[in-house]
């Protein structure tokens, strides 16, 4: 069963988990997803002891499809943050010439409208306003007060640029549209994919719990039941901390 096939199995099940339940990875997800496929392929081996005590070992099969559910979600999550990147990377581009353009027109027509004060104030309340949506109506607002006034602008400036205002509006709108709609992916898919943690960790807990209920006396077979990654951790912190004393 491939990784999608994992997630959409489980759906409803990931769907279901309360807002207020989800919890957050405690380490790297792609980590713990390899950490619960390798604690099946160890708690196999106990199997018969495992169901002497109530473990049902279906669970199990469900450890591995949320594991599977959890690389996939995951996947989603690099790809959106991907996306947002490269999109403000656009929008950063090319709001620059929006930003040198925007500064030519307003410099030309504060000269050009020195005798008319009710153009300036248009002016004025075009400038208003600093965001990146401003920045895109401020470039066709530009535009519209220029074509209204070409007869004062034709002796300063190539009025040809009036278009390319109208035109680096459009575009910048359609690219901060994109950039806007990235923002919000990566919240949705970070959700999701801790809600499919927060299935897979519950599966997890129980089944090393039970491991380390039956092998308390056995650190042969205790070992498997315990996280390696936080075992690592734990000795490096231990190390840093000696050799800092």
């Amino acid at each position: 069963m491939s990784h999608l096939e994992d997630f959409e199995k489980n759906r409803s099940k990931i769907d279901s988990v309360p807002v207020e339940a989800i919890k957050e990875p405690y380490i790297p997800v792609n980590y713990y997803a390899q950490e619960a496929e390798d604690l099946v392929t160890w708690a196999k081996e106990d199997e018969n002891q495992l169901m002497a005590i109530n473990y049902n070992p279906e669970r199990f099969r469900l450890i591995l499809e949320l594991s599977g559910a959890l690389h996939y979600v995951n996947a989603q999550c690099t790809k959106n943050r991907n996306a947002q990147s490269e999109s403000m990377k656009t929008w950063k581009h090319e709001s620059a010439e929006a930003v040198e353009v925007k500064d030519t027109l307003i410099h030309t027509f504060r000269f050009a409208f020195d005798q008319h004060d009710d153009l300036l104030h248009t002016l004025d309340e075009i400038e208003e306003g600093n965001s990146n949506s401003d920045l895109v109506q401020d470039m066709i607002d530009l535009s519209v007060l220029g074509k209204a006034n070409t007869g004062l602008l034709k002796p300063y400036m190539d009025i040809n640029l009036l278009n390319r205002s109208a035109d680096i509006s459009d575009r910048l709108g359609q690219v901060l549209a994109v950039a806007n709609g990235d923002r919000h992916l990566p919240d949705a898919s970070f959700e999701l994919r801790n809600r499919v943690y927060t299935l897979l960790k519950e599966e997890v807990d129980h089944l090393r719990k039970c491991g380390k209920f039956l092998f308390w006396k056995n650190e042969k077979r205790l070992k498997g039941y315990s996280s390696q990654y936080l075992r690592r951790r734990h000795k490096a912190q231990k190390r840093a901390k000696q050799i800092a004393e």
